[in-house]
């Protein structure tokens, strides 16, 4: 054992390591035995040795107390179970039947046909425009502006429109299946007989033919002079069937609508005209129709690019107007007829409903010069009251004189405000029904005139009552029997009309389609507040 010096200057004993193994108890007696154990341990506890050792069985005893928690478990968790597999399609066997039996749409060589957009689409209305969903098919919204809006209605153009998505007059106004079967054969055979640059020729249309070229009665080529005219029918026959370049359940229609608008687009003028050509007065038909396609697919998309080019057509519209009265060839040539007013009072009220900038002049000057072309029985003429039916020269002697401007003028009237107990109306729409629609005689002037069809459908619709009644049972028994069912053809009507030979067979299938969409395409004159 040795000896050290005491932190406290006193004299302490520690144990040695030797020592610690060579402690012997034997013989020393126990008092003596804990004397000195209990000096060893204030030897040991008493220094700054002891005290270390106090404060480190303190941390521990307070370490002994913490629970440290052990890590859970690892279990692998699925996010998603796999999808399982999905049987492949099978058409049923009517499917087939139908892809059989339906011709195949030729689809337009890529490198012929330019990527041309309507414009950057920017701006878009975040609300659904009416009429463009079949979730937004509300039918009214009145915005006459001095005119009905049986045409349809302003912002958004919900009235007219939405019925085009829901149709729902189509069986109450005298629609059936099969009005809307052969509607939709005519588009498809629209769509597999348009042009790779998006028109339709009303001369070259044949060369998207399947096969062997459509073939049958009538004219089948038209005059190149007025693509735009056919191709502005072609357009209005999709609208107003509810398809346009937004939005169709056929993707093949709506691609049709697409490429049309952006070929009608291209060729609007710098003055704003479409289609119009100097020392062609005619060609004015063909500006008031793409003038109406431009207006009708604003209204119904409130597609921003649309605007502008709609809004100009107008304008150069207004401003070929002769003041006061109507219009015929050229700008403010000073004459009047019925028949080409009658086109632009179309175009004017699908600008105005549409929201476009129209005065109040040029419905009132319409409306003046129907009056003054309308004799007291109610029949309006061509460029004087009672003054006959337009005619081309090559078709004299071919067909029936028909009241085609009577039709024309009853239409006007309804849609400029007039009532349809009007006596003009009502005397107009005598004279119109008594010619109601007739299959073509073997031998004869042929009665068959799709233009005065077209116009009488659509006054007699407005006029409502047994006149339209008995005028829709005559049409649908000429129209529907008349439609191609076979090869190419299939869904056109052979242009056998007296103004076919300007238009061709694009021109009569385009424009009796349009008259069999009558019973959703605009709402009634007589179903609107305050007529």
């Amino acid at each position: 054992m040795g000896r050290a010096k005491s932190g406290n200057g006193g004299d302490a004993e520690f144990w040695d390591d030797e020592d610690d193994h060579d402690l012997d108890l034997e013989g020393v007696e126990a008092e003596g035995l804990r004397e000195r154990l209990r000096r060893r341990v204030v030897a040991v506890f008493g220094g700054s040795y002891g005290l270390s050792v106090l404060v480190h069985l303190a941390i521990l005893a307070v370490l002994a107390t913490i629970v440290i928690a052990a890590p859970p478990e690892e279990r692998s968790v699925t996010l998603m179970p796999t999808r399982p597999p999905t049987e492949p399609y099978k058409p049923t066997p009517q499917a087939e039947l139908d892809l059989k039996e339906t011709p195949p749409v030729p689809r337009p060589e890529s490198e012929q046909v330019p990527h041309v957009e309507l414009e950057t689409e920017l701006d878009v209305a975040t609300e659904t425009p009416k009429g463009t969903d079949l979730n937004q098919v509300a039918n009214k919204h009145l915005d006459s502006n001095q005119t009905v809006d049986a045409y349809g209605a302003g912002g958004g153009a919900s009235g007219a429109y939405g019925n085009r998505l829901a149709k729902p007059g189509l069986i109450p106004y005298g629609g059936s299946p099969e009005t809307e079967d052969a509607v939709l054969a005519a588009l498809r055979w629209l769509a597999r007989h348009q042009s790779p640059d998006g028109s339709w020729s009303a001369g070259g249309w044949q060369a998207r033919c399947v096969d062997a070229p459509c073939r049958g009665k009538g004219a089948e080529q038209g005059h190149g002079d007025f693509d735009v005219g056919v191709s502005g029918l072609a357009l209005l026959a999709f609208l107003g069937h509810g398809h346009t370049h937004r939005f169709s359940r056929y993707p093949e229609l709506q691609r049709a609508v697409r490429l049309g608008l952006a070929w009608l687009k291209r060729q609007q003028a710098p003055d704003g005209s479409l289609g119009w050509r100097q020392g062609h007065g005619e060609t004015i038909y063909c500006h008031a129709i793409a003038t109406m396609v431009l207006a009708e697919a604003w209204a119904i998309t409130r597609d921003p690019p649309l605007r502008r080019p709609a809004q100009q057509a107008t304008d150069w519209l207004v401003t070929a107007q002769n003041p006061g009265l109507g219009w015929r060839y050229g700008v403010r040539p000073g004459q009047n007829d019925t028949s080409v007013t009658g086109w632009c009072v179309l175009a004017i009220k699908a600008a105005r409903t549409g929201g476009l900038e129209v005065p109040d002049a040029a419905f009132t000057g319409a409306h003046a010069w129907v009056e003054r072309a309308t004799d007291t029985r109610g029949d309006a003429g061509y460029m004087a009251p009672g003054g006959g039916s337009s005619y081309l020269p090559v078709n004299e002697g071919k067909f029936v004189a028909q009241p085609t401007n009577t039709a024309v003028g009853v239409l006007c009237r309804l849609l400029l405000g007039e009532r349809p107990s009007a006596d003009a109306v009502r005397q107009g729409a005598a004279l119109v029904v008594a010619q109601a629609p007739s299959s073509a005689p073997a031998a004869g002037p042929s009665p068959v005139n799709y233009y005065f069809w077209y116009y009488g459908t659509y006054a007699l619709f407005q006029a409502g009552g047994k006149p339209w009644q008995t005028w829709n049972a005559a049409m649908k028994a000429a129209l529907l029997p008349a439609q191609r069912r076979d090869g190419c053809a299939r869904g056109s009507w052979d242009p056998e009309g007296e103004w076919c030979v300007a238009g061709g067979r694009v021109y009569a299938t385009a424009l009796n389609a349009l008259t069999l969409e009558i019973y959703y395409r605009y709402r009634r004159a007589a179903e609107e507040g305050g007529q």
